[in-house]
């Protein structure tokens, strides 16, 4: 074993075919130096020329600029020679599917690499500790599992096993969220989370075909429509390889038995070297039989896995299905709101599907009408503090109906809790909340329902004066963004401390409408109306330095202190420990000017700096009327009634969500394209 030093930033992967290729590409991305090895010369090149596509189609998409590229491309190293990867802090292994292959490899790895370096397997279908299992150093070894396209889809399952150091684990997880993945922690266990209901989805699909209960265009359209997905199973197989699906079912039927065997047909397919053809009339009845179907496989699988294995949590198996498959909903978000569908179709399972028992739980949850438990909110208790972590990493935390009656039930749950003394709001290292759920608004515009975002707006304001009011000190740690209605729940806390890079702010009139939870009245009380009109008027995002100067939050801190700086904060206001000063605003004297008078226009424009002249521009830019309402609304906010003010705010929602500017600003904001306001 060579003693080396690792690089951090050196990420090595090995096996250049379609996952090791776009692995390599995803880290190159984010400014790592990966070195890619593959033995073979022509899948070196082939990876080369698969990675330049990908990155040309980025840059045609705006997704990417040239300069980006030519940087991603830098970070790339291309060899046959293993020995590249000596210094890299973590090695993903992504050759073919054959275990013995794997196992030698991983034994050449451990000749090369530092004894500190993460080694990880992204195998789909392996026992990982069965991989492990010839290693020297087994503890600094796991599974980092990835999702096709993994340079663009964002889950990774994280899969240590019993042996793995938890350190290794925790490195792990915090190199995925520093190239944005969403990370979902499975045990070492069969097809792991995803794949373990979603390979038995597509094995069924080709039951249904051979057992001619309906033809391929009609089990698209059946699972298309009701899991509203762009592909059914079988464009799907078509386009990540059919042997694949072959692969994965056959692994899993060595250990879970007859039911994930695969289908004759799908080997039948593969002889003939064709897609899967997609013809024929497709049959709505029979695409109902599909629908309920696939369903109820997957909440079998889906019910077995949680309760009967404990491989993952209600919550993994959800996020799983919407960040990895791109499910809108997950299975058991499905299970809730199609009971009747699968008690239905239950009655005869045993008919169409062998070999696999209905878990008591989900027969129980059927027959009594009891929904599955929803995991959007973790509450993790440290002592007498309590920490309620924001957690829908898909959305961003993005609030919507469902977050907000979750949040308020926890709230209030730890409000009566005695022995908890104080409460921590937080959420994921990308997102505190990234503001209001911009489809709910859109959905009841079109449907003509502004007074149902009016009534969100209302119950919301409740919870956020219930935090203001609470008799225990909360404290807002913000990573990430917090914007709009995030910054609206942060300000309703006792402190505020956020991450030098985070993000605050408010949007709103850029997109036709203006802060309706609070962000028109709280931001006043905190930083004066001046500084609440330059922030409100011209949507300006600020750092966490710079919201620290500016006195919107209280204290900065580095993300891996975020947390235990927030703790700090909690016992220092039980404590009555005198919080630091708010630094003198001077250095703002030239917007506090700027923005001194209603309008943002003072009366003395022809002294005002050229940093004031450009903010005051912006405000030209945003939507007339949500202008005029938030600036009246930060107005009422000096005479210090903040009830008064919240009902101010309720009270004019309603025409600015009826205006034109607020229809096209949301529909522009939720589709990314240029908005223009016509202020009416």
């Amino acid at each position: 074993m060579h003693s080396l030093k690792n690089d951090d930033n050196h990420i090595a992967v090995i096996g250049a075919g379609t996952m090791g290729a776009g692995i390599a590409q995803k880290y190159a991305s984010n400014g790592y130096f990966v070195s890619v090895v593959e033995r073979n010369e022509i899948g070196l090149k082939r990876a080369q020329s698969s990675i330049n596509a990908t990155l040309e189609q980025a840059v045609e998409r705006k997704i990417f600029r040239q300069d980006d590229v030519n940087l991603i491309k830098a970070n790339l190293d291309f060899s046959n020679d293993l020995a590249r990867i000596a210094k890299s802090s973590l090695v993903i292994e992504a050759i073919f599917e054959d275990l013995n292959a794997k196992k030698s490899l991983f034994q050449d790895i451990e000749q090369i690499v530092s004894p500190q370096a993460i080694v990880a397997t992204n195998t789909s279908s392996f026992s990982v500790s069965e991989l492990q299992s010839t290693l020297k150093y087994p503890e600094r070894f796991l599974g980092l599992h990835y999702f096709f396209h993994p340079a663009k889809n964002r889950l990774v399952e994280v899969i240590p096993t019993n042996t793995t150091d938890i350190d290794v684990t925790n490195r792990a997880c915090f190199i995925q969220e520093s190239i944005k993945k969403i990370i979902i922690k499975s045990k070492d266990s069969p097809g792991f989370i995803v794949n373990r209901f979603f390979v038995p989805w597509l094995n069924e699909a080709v039951k249904i075909l051979a057992e001619n209960k309906a033809n391929s265009a009609t089990i698209e359209h059946g699972a298309r429509e009701f899991f509203q997905i762009p592909m059914g199973p079988f464009q799907l197989m078509n386009v990540t390889g059919i042997p694949i699906t072959m692969h994965a079912a056959n692994a899993m039927a060595q250990s879970l038995g007859e039911f994930y065997v695969p289908c004759q047909l799908i080997a039948k397919q593969i002889e003939k070297s064709e897609p899967w053809p997609l013809l024929g009339e497709v049959d709505q009845k029979q695409a109902e039989y599909v629908a309920k179907r696939l369903l109820s496989v997957v909440s079998v699988i889906a019910c077995q896995l949680v309760f009967e294995e404990n491989i993952g949590g209600t919550f993994e198996v959800d996020l799983g299905a919407r960040v990895g498959l791109l499910w809108p909903k997950g299975p058991f978000e499905l299970i809730n709101q199609n009971q009747d569908k699968i008690k239905n179709f239950l009655c005869h399972y045993s008919d169409a599907v062998h070999g696999v028992k209905v878990p008591s739980i989900l027969s129980q949850h059927l027959e009594d009408n009891i929904a599955f438990k929803s995991n959007n909110i973790e509450v993790i208790h440290e002592k007498d503090i309590a920490l309620i972590k924001l957690n829908r990493p898909d959305s961003m935390n993005a609030l919507d109906e469902k977050l907000k009656d979750e949040l308020a039930k926890v709230f209030s749950d730890l409000e009566q809790e005695s022995h908890v003394k104080g409460i921590i709001i937080t959420g994921n290292k990308r997102a505190f909340m990234a503001g209001a759920d911009l489809n709910f608004f859109n959905e009841k515009i079109a449907e003509g329902q502004v007074e149902q975002i009016v009534s969100f707006a209302a119950s919301t304001q409740e919870l956020f004066l219930q935090i203001d009011r609470s008799s225990k000190p909360v404290v807002a740690a913000i990573s990430g963004l917090a914007l709009g209605g995030g910054l609206e729940l942060a300000l309703c806390c006792d402190k505020i401390i956020a991450t030098i890079d985070a993000r605050l702010g408010f949007p709103e009139t850029g997109i036709g409408i203006y802060p309706g939870l609070g962000g028109t009245q709280r931001t006043p009380l905190r930083i004066g109306p001046e500084l609440a009109r330059f922030l409100v008027l011209t949507g300006t995002l600020l750092s966490g330095t710079e919201a620290k100067v500016i006195g919107l939050i209280d204290e900065c801190s580095n993300a891996e202190d975020l947390l235990n700086d927030a703790k700090a904060m909690v016992y220092s206001i039980l404590n009555n420990y005198k919080a630091k000063e708010i630094p003198s605003q001077d250095v703002f004297k030239d917007l506090r000017q700027a923005f001194s008078v209603p309008g943002g226009h003072s009366s003395e424009t022809t002294a005002i700096s050229e940093r004031a002249r450009k903010a005051l521009e912006k405000v030209t830019k945003k939507a007339p009327l949500a202008i005029k309402a938030a600036d009246e609304l930060i107005s009422q906010a000096q005479f210090g009634q903040l009830e008064k003010g919240l009902e101010l705010e309720i009270a004019g929602l309603e025409k600015i969500f009826k205006s034109q500017d607020a229809r096209v600003g949301l529909m522009g904001a939720a589709k990314k394209t240029p908005i223009r306001f016509s202020g009416t």
